[in-house]
């Protein structure tokens, strides 16, 4: 994992003021020159333009914009968010303060000549889970040239073929009853790229087939809504699929 802003990792009592990694000011988180056309770097990688939150309760938040420059990354799976990621765990106490890991402003998202694997993703919001988690963004500019993805293949340690599941989303992920929002508008621009899913909005998703983690009921997202306008650009791009608002629950895959 990496964030470009602060993280709160092991919270000390039950409220945001004590534990603050906010950033009052602009971020950028630059990516470059991993792997090659030629040769993928064996990577499994996660990152965020914003903040992180991995306990139950803290403010990991950006008062500002987010900048994210990924350029000549070849990795055999490569997920980029440009929000934050507020992961509200399952509290020991409550009352406490639901954590924040929000960008006030603007996330530009820029890529060029980049190989993010079968199931690599780009997310232009965050991502949150937890009841009352918000990883909520201004809005979303998302540009790429020449990204791509790779096929199916046969994985001969599992005995099976692994899947193509990759997308660029506009929107945030939301889990569990929380928020990831993008309070204005969402652009999305591809050229000279081949990827399985575009979509302009969000998802609201509940991440376990049973229901239940740690004998508690799990719940999709409360919302992952984009509360402004939606433009997607393709040129010269090959898309299977492309859907111009979000979903629930993962049904785009």
């Amino acid at each position: 994992y990496g964030y470009g802003a602060g993280l709160v990792y092991g919270s000390e009592g039950a409220s945001n003021d004590l534990n603050s990694a906010k950033v009052n000011g602009n971020v950028s988180l630059n990516i470059h020159d991993i792997g090659s056309a030629s040769q993928q770097y064996d990577l499994d990688g996660s990152f965020w333009g914003g903040g992180g939150i991995e306990t139950y309760t803290g403010d990991a938040s950006v008062n500002g914009n987010v900048t994210v420059t990924i350029s000549n990354v070849y990795a055999s799976e490569f997920e980029i968010n440009g929000g934050g990621r507020a992961d509200g765990g399952n509290p020991q106490m409550d009352p406490y303060d639901r954590p924040n890991a929000n960008v006030s402003g603007k996330v530009v998202i820029n890529i060029e000549n980049a190989e993010f694997g079968s199931q690599g993703a780009v997310y232009g919001a965050g991502d949150a889970a937890g009841e009352g988690s918000t990883a909520n963004v201004g809005s979303v500019e998302i540009n790429a040239d020449r990204l791509t993805f790779d096929a199916p293949f046969y994985d001969e340690e599992e005995g099976d073929y692994i899947e193509a599941e990759n997308i660029v989303m506009g929107g945030g992920l939301a889990f569990d009853q929380s928020f990831a929002d993008v309070n204005g508008d969402v652009k999305i621009t591809l050229k000279n790229s081949s990827i399985q899913t575009v979509m302009g909005g969000g998802s609201t998703e509940n991440d376990l087939e049973d229901g239940e983690l740690d004998d508690r009921d799990r719940y999709n997202g409360q919302s992952a809504a984009v509360k402004g306008h939606v433009e997607i650009n393709l040129e010269n791009t090959k898309a299977d699929e492309v859907i111009a608002s979000g979903n629930t629950d993962g049904a785009a895959w």
